[in-house]
């Protein structure tokens, strides 16, 4: 985090605008960090998918994890069901963990469980919940217009460079402030 903390503040000394707070620094590098995580277990885990049918939801099971985080702890997920795949929210500490055939009968899974509406309930106000790219691609869509024109732009730059680099189509335009 110190290395990619002298990056952003280096960058924002040369657009001339002001650094990050310590607690918006930390924020941003754990979730972006988190996201990352999470996206590449997931995608090893469709490639296992095979022999390991299931994934768990597991919380870091302390007295910082969000009530609506704890409502999805234990809870066994089909392998590739992506909906509630941590992270679900800003800082999330969660994680899923495989499930291979043989542990599920040990344990005797034999399916999913079932999410209640109480859970879905619970989870109302989770950031990340469904796909997590484009549910952040819409977070930073809300969030550009409040942002001045100098950070607006840096995020706009940074999501295009990101879908390039990923080679999926880029939609500028869509993130354009009014």
């Amino acid at each position: 985090m110190r290395d990619w903390r002298k990056d952003i503040d280096s960058v924002f000394n040369a657009k001339g605008i002001s650094r990050l707070g310590s607690w918006q620094a930390e924020t941003i590098y754990r979730t972006e960090s988190s996201m990352a995580y999470g996206a590449g277990s997931f995608a090893k885990q469709l490639e296992v998918s095979d022999r390991f049918p299931f994934w768990e939801f597991l919380t870091a099971d302390d007295g910082r994890v969000r009530a609506s985080h704890r409502a999805l702890q234990g809870k066994i997920f089909n392998a590739n069901d992506k909906h509630f795949y941590p992270p679900v929210g800003f800082n999330c500490r969660c994680r899923g963990k495989s499930i291979s055939r043989l542990q599920a009968e040990k344990r005797g899974i034999s399916g999913p469980d079932t999410v209640t509406q109480e859970m879905l309930s619970n989870l109302g106000n989770a950031e990340f919940i469904g796909d997590k790219i484009k549910s952040f691609e819409d977070y930073l869509r809300e969030k550009i217009d409040s942002l001045d024109d100098i950070r607006a732009q840096m995020i706009i730059d940074k999501i295009s460079e990101i879908k390039q680099n990923l080679g999926t189509k880029t939609h500028k335009d869509s993130y354009d402030k009014p």
